[in-house]
């Protein structure tokens, strides 16, 4: 499903940037695809008239990051995990190999991501810059007067979603040894629609929307400190899920 939904921004990109004989066709770079992806939404200012345009792709996609990572590890627990537990007798290292689990999914998702961007850019005969094209930040923000210029050096800012991504998937995993699995996927996915609504640096979602970083946005997600939150996030949630899990009861409920 993942890969359909990335499939889809890719196209989609392309068909918006079509020229109608006074613009001339996008070619998009490998950078605009991801961008196109991961855009988000500008910052939504509430006014008469102005209805808010939900990000609907970027939600369904992350939302599929999240349920990916979600079933697996304490369902571990009701078959042959739970041997391993036992024979094994350390909780910290089985829960930390649920945490690489984690890390390796993102990764994946992201490693068949820039592979399809790659793809794409071959095929269509965009080059491999780390640029945003003015183009592509005006369709993604669906405001024509958006920006007027290119996007250089927008490369450094790719590496910011698998990270945040990285460190919210594995607060869903810690979360979810408090609470049903099924209500830490909700708390994920309610968390980005809040991020959706509101620019807020305490809301994580906001970093990984590109149009909320610097390049697009006054006062907008730093792309350092950016960084500091998601490995903070990420070390905070495997130390709190370690305590959690030392504690946890593996047996059966009723």
């Amino acid at each position: 499903m993942l890969f359909f939904v990335i499939l889809f921004a890719c196209v989609d990109l392309l068909l918006n940037g079509r020229g109608d004989g006074t613009i001339e066709t996008l070619i998009p770079t490998f950078t605009d695809y991801i961008f196109y992806l991961f855009a988000g939404k500008t910052k939504f200012v509430p006014m008469p008239g102005v209805y808010f345009d939900f990000p609907a792709l970027w939600t369904l996609f992350l939302a599929l990051c999240f349920y990916l990572t979600l079933p697996y590890p304490l369902r571990e627990l009701t078959g042959v995990g739970k041997n391993i537990l036992l024979r094994t007798q350390s909780r910290s290292g089985w829960y930390l190999s649920k945490c690489i689990w984690v890390i390796c999914c993102i990764a994946l998702v992201f490693c068949m991501l820039f592979g399809v961007a790659a793809l794409f850019t071959l095929l269509t005969g965009g080059s491999f810059t780390d640029t945003v094209s003015a183009r592509a930040a005006q369709i993604a923000a669906v405001d024509g007067f958006f920006t007027t210029l290119d996007t250089p050096d927008f490369g450094r800012y790719l590496l910011l979603p698998p990270l945040m991504l990285i460190a919210l998937s594995l607060w869903q995993l810690t979360l979810s040894l408090l609470l049903r699995p099924v209500v830490s996927f909700l708390l994920s996915v309610a968390e980005l629609l809040a991020a959706a609504f509101y620019m807020n640096r305490f809301i994580p979602g906001n970093y990984l929307m590109f149009l909320r970083a610097e390049p697009f946005e006054t006062g907008g997600m730093n792309l350092p400190e950016s960084c500091l939150l998601a490995l903070g996030l990420a070390l905070s949630a495997v130390i709190a899920g370690v305590l959690l899990f030392r504690r946890y009861d593996i047996l059966p409920k009723e």
